[in-house]
């Protein structure tokens, strides 16, 4: 049996400006230029829903951003948690409490009340 290569223009033809799957996705991801015919609309919304799982919530900072700080997440804008992180909130709250961190304690006793108030 002979096989023979797709027609140009043909649905299953590459275009000739295409660029490989992968090379596009990570250069979207890393906030790359891509030519718009690449990015496409649903491409260019996943990136801009960049969510980085935290140990007590989600980091909602766009990847192009990047960030420089590990340890003010719970004070950043982009700090988002739920009440499935609750148990590990009260964890951070003891601990901070039993440390002798008032201002730690109190800002995670803040994150908790303000998810009972939202729920």
């Amino acid at each position: 049996m002979k096989m023979t290569s797709p027609t140009p223009g043909s649905p299953t033809a590459p275009s000739p400006t295409s660029i490989p799957v992968t090379a596009a996705v990570e250069a979207n991801h890393y906030g790359s230029q891509l030519p718009a015919s690449t990015a496409g609309e649903t491409m260019t919304r996943v990136a801009a829903d960049h969510q980085r799982l935290l140990g007590n919530g989600h980091c909602n900072r766009p990847a192009a951003l990047d960030c420089a700080y590990e340890s003010i997440c719970e004070r950043c804008g982009f700090f988002d948690t739920g009440p499935q992180f609750v148990t590990i909130l009260t964890r951070q709250r003891d601990h901070a409490t039993d440390h002798h961190q008032p201002d730690r304690a109190e800002l995670f006793t803040n994150i908790i009340n303000n998810l009972d108030n939202t729920a």
